[in-house]
C-alpha cells in the first residue's frame, strides 16, 4: 500500500490540522457529525466514503448504530445472468477501513465503538480526490447559476467550463460535468 501517491499526509497533519481523525470514544452530538468527519477524513487522506448500514430502535425511533466504510470496502458478487455481457472494471478490494459510530443513551451521544484506518488499495492523487462520488456535490449556488446558464442559452458543456473557469480550475470546482447534467435532467 502506498500512501505516499500524490504527497505525504502524515498522522500528525492530520492530529493537528482539523481535529478530523476518528478514534474510539470519540463523541459526536448527532450521526451527520459522525458522517461528516468521517467524510472530512476521507477526503483528507484521500479515499472515498460510503453509508454501509445504519439500524434505528423501533421503540423510540432513535438511530442506535451506523457503519461507514471506505469505497472500496466489499467485493462485487459474480453475475451468472449473462456470460457475454459488457465488462466492468473491478473498483473494490474488500477495504476494511471503517467507522463505527453507536447511539450511547447515558450521554444521549454518539460514541465511536470501531475505527480501522488501515487500507489494503493505493489512496487517490491530491489532484484526483475531487472526482470520487463522495466528495463530489451541487450546493444551491451551483443549482441557481446552472439554472441561470441554461436560462442564458449557455450549451450544459459551456456553462460548465465557465463555472470551472470562475472556481479556478476542476479541482476547486465540486462537481463534474456528469453532475451538472444530471442535475438539468431533474429540473425538466
Amino acid at each position: 500500500m502506498d500512501h505516499d501517491k500524490g504527497g505525504a499526509t502524515s498522522s500528525e497533519d492530520l492530529h493537528s490540522s482539523d481535529h478530523i481523525v476518528p478514534y474510539a470514544g470519540k463523541i459526536f452530538d448527532s450521526v451527520e457529525d459522525a458522517w461528516n468527519c468521517w467524510l472530512k477524513y476521507g477526503k483528507k487522506v484521500r479515499f472515498g466514503v460510503r453509508k454501509e448500514t445504519r439500524h434505528q430502535s423501533k421503540k423510540d425511533d432513535i438511530v442506535t448504530n451506523v457503519k461507514y466504510v471506505c469505497c472500496k470496502e466489499c467485493r462485487r458478487k459474480t453475475d451468472n445472468r449473462r456470460m457475454n455481457s459488457r465488462h466492468r472494471w473491478e473498483t473494490r478490494s474488500g477495504c476494511q477501513a471503517r467507522l463505527v459510530v453507536a447511539y450511547d443513551r447515558e450521554l444521549r451521544k454518539y460514541k465511536v465503538k470501531q475505527f480501522v484506518e488501515e487500507h489494503n488499495h493505493d489512496l487517490e492523487q491530491r489532484e484526483t480526490i475531487h472526482m470520487l462520488r463522495s466528495h463530489r456535490s451541487l450546493t444551491e449556488s451551483h443549482k441557481c447559476a446552472i439554472s441561470l446558464a441554461t436560462h442564458a442559452g449557455l450549451t450544459p458543456t459551456e456553462a460548465h467550463g465557465l463555472m470551472v473557469i470562475e472556481s479556478g480550475g476542476r479541482e476547486n470546482l465540486g462537481y463534474t460535468l456528469e453532475d451538472h447534467k444530471t442535475f438539468l435532467r431533474t429540473k425538466r
